[in-house]
């Protein structure tokens, strides 16, 4: 009797953390959850650092969600406030964000293989003006989280942390592009972005950007192919956005870009390295 009563025992305990394994770690801390996120309004603007916090659940069409509200970080009256809400699914470790507008989208997916692709249905369109789909390169396993790496070295999925960019599903339309420096859950720190030293980009007063430079490409205006020469290292990203703020991505070859898909006329470009980002102007002939 004891004998079986042990291995019923062991059984329900593997039973159990099997069960356990398979659920995704939460995106969210118990008590609170923390993202310091560094926001560029406009080409030429140098970036600004907004904070992030949950700040209570809430109920929408019969569905939980967080409450997420963010502030610029130095001079919070200067700025719009942002607010989104959030909610997570541990077992598929799918994390989506619901703006203002009453728009939801799926910013995260921890359930994606080697293979599989995910749409981007809130950050970037590809020269054909259609939303981009990225295709799981890598999975590994580190600091006892999956990580999944898509397109480039930045499009990765943390579990626990979610996407760097995923901060541009609330009210996108405002700005035009954010990254997550640090995620804080119950006052703890847990994640850094490796391509950023502090969990901000500049201090308040500073009279230029220490982050982003203007650099000129050729040929200029351009047919198919720009090239790149004053920056040090290939970039790890690099769009286009049109006069009517329409962003593509544009697929690279070292220091050169290709815009051959692009239609004609004015465009910003925005040019990403790991540490720095860069800016200029360029016509599509």
């Amino acid at each position: 009797m004891k004998k079986t009563f042990l291995v019923i025992l062991l059984l329900t305990g593997f039973v159990a953390r099997s069960q356990n394994d398979s659920v995704y770690q939460s995106f969210f801390g118990n008590d609170s959850t923390r993202w310091t996120v560094s926001i560029e309004y406009g080409a030429d603007a140098y970036p600004l650092n907004y904070d992030f916090r949950t700040i209570g659940d809430t109920v929408i069409d019969s569905v939980a969600y967080k409450k997420v509200v963010g502030l610029e970080f130095n001079c919070p009256q200067r700025h719009q406030i942002i607010y989104c809400f959030m909610r997570e699914n541990r077992e598929t470790g799918q994390l989506w964000i619901r703006n203002s507008f009453g728009v939801e989208y799926l910013v995260c997916d921890m359930s994606l293989s080697v293979g599989d692709t995910f749409i981007s249905t809130f950050l970037y369109y590809n020269i054909a003006g259609e939303l981009d789909t990225f295709v799981v390169e890598e999975i590994v396993y580190r600091d006892g989280r999956k990580h999944i790496q898509l397109w480039g070295p930045d499009q990765v999925f943390d579990e626990g942390i979610g996407s760097v960019y995923m901060f541009d599903a609330c009210d996108f339309e405002y700005y035009n592009r954010s990254e997550i420096l640090c995620v804080y859950k119950d006052g703890t720190h847990v994640y850094q972005n490796p391509y950023h030293s502090r969990c901000r980009n500049y201090r308040y007063g500073e009279t230029s950007s220490p982050t982003i430079e203007k650099i000129t490409v050729y040929p200029n205006p351009c047919e198919n192919v720009l090239q790149i020469t004053n920056i040090p290292v290939p970039p790890k990203i690099v769009y286009a956005t049109d006069v009517a703020g329409h962003r593509f991505t544009l697929p690279t070859d070292g220091f050169s870009v290709h815009t051959s898909g692009l239609a004609s006329g004015w465009y910003e470009l925005t040019i990403i390295t790991p540490g720095k980002t860069y800016s200029s102007s360029f016509l599509k002939l």
